[in-house]
């Protein structure tokens, strides 16, 4: 039958139109799949499904919607679509994991959730684009979800290597400025029983996040997050706990789109402010157009995100630029240009 109606295209287009057709359309699907999966791949975090499925095994799909409120009907749909591609596998009427969901969830699930954050960005594409909208006025990120993602990604490489600089320096006590979801202060203290960690953050969202991560993992004793702004250091110096070092991880990129005056001033404050306290930063170093064009991994979406919503990457060089005419100078650094990442041990 497949072959009566394959001749049947072929004298109504010609075999080269149809075959030029089907090519086409297998080169544009990777792109138009990759939204859906991702958008239905957001609602399924956020609901907490793919957190069940991985916790406890296969689910009934009606049980968990009556249980949480959702609509069945959207459910199933959304989960018979992951189990075609092969993310979701039904066995016995219930949804599990396939091989490919169960990879998702691991080391890649970092991406979708910081995608998540970037939604209503990736949504308003068009009314930024006519000037209709701008970002950070009718347009924000999931304040919530990028900090989920960034800590989730953090624990692949920014985190070890800082942990493993801290631990070389023998700091016994830190401070992280834009702690998040504090992931990065609750691995410094299961890596080492005796740290203490303290951290802030300006949004409060993410703070309530860190707080809740920090009751499960049972460090309440160990670590202390609050809310406050690292721009205003005389209001808040009193009330900082004494620290051997501060850290920094990915932040001092976010306020870099009108220049770098901003992000200078606030290092030789703090430079000037706090003296003997060393301060160790991870950021960000942008890679050469060329380079990603040449082989286009994630960092071309984090470069598109970052530039829409108003966060500057800087070369290394333009970092150690910074750094210097705040006045610090740097004991300790490491470049991994593969991956577009720099830390530094500053003094």
């Amino acid at each position: 039958m497949a072959i009566g109606q394959i001749l049947s295209l072929v004298r109504l287009f010609g075999f080269k139109r149809l075959l030029q057709m089907y090519r086409r359309h297998e080169e544009a699907l990777p792109y138009v799949r990759g939204y859906c999966t991702s958008a239905v791949l957001w609602s399924l975090l956020k609901t907490g499904l793919l957190d069940e499925i991985r916790k406890s095994g296969p689910v009934d799909i009606e049980e968990f919607a009556e249980k949480h409120h959702l609509s069945p009907h959207v459910l199933l749909s959304i989960c018979d679509y992951l189990d075609g591609i092969r993310v979701l596998k039904v066995t016995d009427g219930k949804y599990g994991l396939d091989a490919r969901g169960e990879r998702f969830m691991q080391e890649p699930r970092g991406l979708f959730d910081l995608l998540a954050g970037y939604e209503e960005v990736l949504f308003n594409l068009l009314p930024m684009l006519r000037n209709e909208k701008a970002f950070g006025k009718e347009v924000f990120r999931l304040s919530d979800m990028v900090a989920k993602g960034s800590g989730e990604l953090g624990r692949q490489l920014p985190f070890p290597v800082l942990q493993d600089m801290i631990q070389g320096h023998g700091y016994g006590s830190v401070m992280d400025l834009g702690c998040g979801d504090a992931e990065f202060l609750i691995i410094l203290c299961e890596q080492d029983p005796k740290i203490q960690c303290h951290g802030f953050d300006y949004d409060e969202k993410a703070v309530n996040v860190a707080k809740e991560e920090i009751q499960k993992a049972n460090m309440d004793g160990r670590i202390s997050v609050f809310v406050d702004d690292m721009f205003d250091l005389k209001k808040g110096k009193s009330d900082w706990p004494t620290v051997d070092a501060f850290t920094a991880v990915d932040v001092f990129h976010e306020y870099l789109f009108d220049g770098t005056e901003k992000i200078v001033a606030l290092l030789r404050e703090m430079k000037e402010t706090f003296p003997d306290t060393h301060l160790l930063v991870a950021e960000f170093c942008k890679q050469p157009h060329e380079q990603l064009r040449k082989r286009p991994t994630a960092f071309l979406e984090h470069h598109l995100l970052h530039n829409l919503t108003n966060q500057k990457i800087l070369t290394a060089g333009e970092w150690e630029e910074i750094f210097e005419q705040a006045g610090y100078a740097i004991d300790e650094k490491r470049i991994f240009d593969m991956v577009g990442h720099g830390y530094y041990v500053l003094r």
